[in-house]
């Protein structure tokens, strides 16, 4: 393989055992925000706001907020 991406890390620790396997700049993350199907999307939303399972509401996507 030419890259691997080992996803973010919250923790310094964790950051640094991810780094210690390349000698490389990070690559960026790149994360897309596109609802591709609006309907199901405001469905699943919804719903979960509807349960008051929604702890942050400026997360997306929002049902998994």
């Amino acid at each position: 393989m030419k890259h691997v991406h080992l996803g973010g890390s919250t923790g310094e620790e964790l950051y640094r055992f991810k780094r210690g396997f390349t000698k490389t700049e990070p690559l960026d993350i790149l994360t897309g925000k596109k609802i591709r199907n609006e309907t199901i999307y405001k469905l699943l939303s919804d719903y979960q706001l509807s349960r008051g399972d929604v702890d942050n509401p400026n997360y997306f996507p929002l049902y998994r907020g």
